[in-house]
């Protein structure tokens, strides 16, 4: 509300100005997107938000790219249960190994060792304890007991994680055996699809149609998980295998971050022109020579070589 420019958008987009309206983004962009329509297309706004969105547009449709999941309970347009208009589009994987349950105690007991190198011999003896008590268990109770077990260390393990790729000395000393970790279980931990929808495991999206993507540089048949929903398809992610290979690839030399989040990956993904599919980077020189007043951060699309 503070921007110099929202009254004017609110009444640039409103029914008298504009036919029809589109939020749209990318990433964070597309949460943002998410939760201006969900407030835009309000029938009732509170005292606070009222102000805001008078004259505005209250049919605005969603467009958005793998947006960061943000919500408990799936945002509804403008009355409980009813739909946004629009496609949710996410570069997708329909070829995913799941771990085996003798990896992910590996991860765990690799994770005790770490605690112990902290100075937590407390929580690392009583993870290490756990351990043992799944190892004895049969076959067909061993995976609900883990993934209880991995539910509870989700979040160390990705503090671990952070720090090793800051380079924060409290973590120095685990360093390399997480690397080494990561790269010796590298097959376990590929995949090709956009991590981002998957960083935050139970929340959801927008209820409203899902289309996944293939990546035009992967092998890897496209999912099928697409249609009218809330939680695709980050919550049939392995938390496990994504963080991990999140991990894996981000502490090789030049590595980047997300590199199957790339916005390139979605233009390409989604056009039908074999120039476009073929580049590099999606036309962002063409793009700067035409505006070159406007900065243009475009990445690239790259091979997921390592997932």
């Amino acid at each position: 509300y503070g921007s110099p420019q929202w009254k004017k958008i609110i009444v640039e987009t409103s029914g008298e100005n504009c036919c029809r309206t589109y939020a749209a983004g990318h990433s964070l962009g597309g949460s943002l997107a998410n939760m201006f329509a969900a407030c835009a297309n309000q029938k009732v706004h509170d005292e606070a938000d009222k102000p805001h969105f008078e004259g505005s547009s209250t049919d605005v449709n969603l467009v958005t790219f793998a947006p960061v999941a943000l919500s408990v309970a799936p945002f509804y347009n403008g009355e409980p249960n009813k739909a946004f208009k629009g496609m949710r589009y996410s570069i997708s994987d329909g070829d995913i190994k799941p771990l085996p349950n003798s990896l992910k105690l590996k991860i765990q007991s690799l994770y005790a060792q770490t605690l112990d190198t902290l100075g937590e011999t407390n929580d690392s003896n009583r993870l290490e304890k756990m351990i043992r008590e799944i190892e004895e268990l049969p076959d067909d109770r061993r995976g609900a007991v883990l993934a209880g077990l991995e539910q509870q260390s989700a979040e160390g393990i990705s503090q671990v994680m952070f720090g090793v790729l800051q380079q924060s000395p409290v973590v120095a000393q685990v360093a390399q055996k997480w690397a080494e970790f990561a790269m010796a279980n590298k097959q376990y931990f590929q995949y090709a699809y956009d991590a981002v929808p998957g960083l935050y495991p139970g929340l959801v999206d927008p209820q409203m149609e899902y289309t996944p993507l293939k990546h035009v540089k992967s092998q890897h048949p496209i999912a099928t998980d697409g249609g009218m929903t809330s939680d695709a398809p980050g919550n049939s992610y392995d938390y496990m295998q994504t963080m991990w290979g999140l991990f894996g690839n981000s502490v090789q030399p030049k590595a980047l971050w997300f590199p199957n989040h790339a916005l390139c990956c979605y233009i390409q993904a989604l056009s039908s022109d074999p120039v476009v599919k073929d580049s590099a980077d999606c036309g962002s020189d063409l793009f700067k020579s035409n505006h070159p007043s406007v900065e243009v951060s475009w990445v690239a699309c790259s091979s997921p070589t390592w997932r």
